[in-house]
């Protein structure tokens, strides 16, 4: 039998791990992986090993800080990240998100580069002929500044 996606070049599907927080008990947990991962959620994020009702999974103490458990969630998503590993990092314990004031600078620069509102374009006429008018400023001034040798 042959089958339908022989040209189908093979590829190899990256071990998936998430960390977020347990609704029920508000603990940073992280999901799947193998012992290398285990490794460095241990070293990176501060994760203990736990037994679960549906195979292990490493949690955060009980007693850490909530900033601690953001920036360890954080540190080993991105160690895991590095590694290879692919990790969806809950939101709301990431701790390079930028807040919301940023956000909303970002949305005034999406807003700008939209191509359906032309700002962009437009941005880069009123600069380009702001920089054109300075420069004929500056080479009228340097025409009739007087020479200090002469």
């Amino acid at each position: 039998m042959k089958r339908r996606f022989d040209n189908e070049p093979p590829f190899f599907v990256l071990d998936y791990i998430t960390i977020t927080r347990d609704p029920r008990t508000r603990l940073v947990i992280a999901i799947s992986g193998d012992d290398r991962a285990a490794g460095i959620l241990q070293t990176s994020g501060r994760f203990l090993p736990a037994p679960g009702p549906r195979g292990d999974y490493h949690r955060q103490p009980h007693d850490l800080p909530v900033e601690d458990q953001c920036r360890g969630a954080t540190a080993a998503a991105h160690a895991l990240l590095t590694a290879g590993f692919s990790v969806h990092l809950d939101p709301t314990l990431n701790t390079l998100l930028p807040p919301d004031g940023d956000r909303e600078f970002a949305d005034v620069l999406t807003e700008i580069v939209a191509p359906s509102e032309e700002l962009l374009p437009r941005l880069t006429s009123v600069l380009t002929t702001t920089w054109a008018v300075w420069h004929q400023r500056e080479d009228a001034a340097e025409r009739t500044t007087p020479s200090p040798t002469g």
